[in-house]
């Protein structure tokens, strides 16, 4: 087979229509791969840099510390409640409310026109005004004016049916309208009230009445039945 010389090949190759083209690097035709086997992908840049340096992830490893060193930080205040600081931040603190319950009493209430009695009954009497009792304070309301005929007589019994709260505020409230209740049953004018009362406070309820001394000490006592009698009467006088 003969080679035509270079210029010759060119213009043959000119005259057939058949374009030339010529590689910068003749060297590569060796290694290069058709590009149909590639697929399109082949067509695609490959950019992707290379890390500077090398990266090594343990999320594990790294919870694990992190969550120690919270741990260390973070003191264990679960058990202690600070109630000055959450008082000072507006907040409640988890706290138990001690409620007081009040005990079970009966008081008597004895009203005339213009005297109203209030006087708790002793644990003894069950509850209920006996012979004795009833006696005891039919004549203090006599000793004041009053006729034993027309005194009109109620109960109040401690705790109150259907009420579910026993403490000794819930008791203070009833006890205190059931009293306001009954003065207000008076005619008016110069009315007077007198009172006894172990589980509460008579001064809290009624100020300004008279603080009378415990029935059964009144009916063992009879020097402190006759002082009794002496400050009513006086009371009785200038009234």
């Amino acid at each position: 087979m003969s080679v035509l010389p270079a210029a010759e090949a060119r213009a043959l190759l000119d005259a057939m229509g058949i374009s030339v083209v010529k590689l910068r690097h003749p060297e590569s035709l060796d290694v290069a791969q058709p590009i149909e086997s590639q697929g399109a992908l082949a067509r695609l840049p490959e950019v992707f840099p290379e890390p500077s340096t090398e990266v090594i992830v343990e999320p594990l490893q790294s919870a694990e510390v992190e969550v120690s060193v919270i741990a260390e930080r973070t003191p264990d205040t679960s058990t202690e409640i600070d109630i000055t600081s959450a008082l000072d931040t507006g907040l409640t603190p988890s706290v138990h409310q001690t409620i007081v319950v009040c005990p079970p009493f009966s008081v008597i209430s004895a009203r005339s026109q213009h005297v109203l009695l209030v006087s708790e009954l002793p644990e003894w009497s069950g509850g209920l005004l006996d012979g004795r009792l009833g006696a005891l304070l039919g004549d203090v309301m006599q000793s004041l004016g009053c006729e034993r005929e027309a005194v009109d007589w109620q109960y109040f019994r401690w705790p109150l049916p259907g009420l579910a709260d026993h403490s000794q505020e819930a008791a203070h409230d009833a006890l205190d309208a059931w009293i306001h209740r009954r003065w207000g049953e008076l005619d008016g004018g110069d009315s007077l009230m007198l009172v006894h009362l172990s589980q509460l406070n008579p001064v809290d309820l009624v100020p300004d009445a008279i603080v009378l001394p415990a029935l059964d000490q009144l009916l063992v006592s009879p020097a402190l039945k006759q002082s009794l009698w002496q400050s009513l009467s006086r009371h009785a006088r200038s009234a």
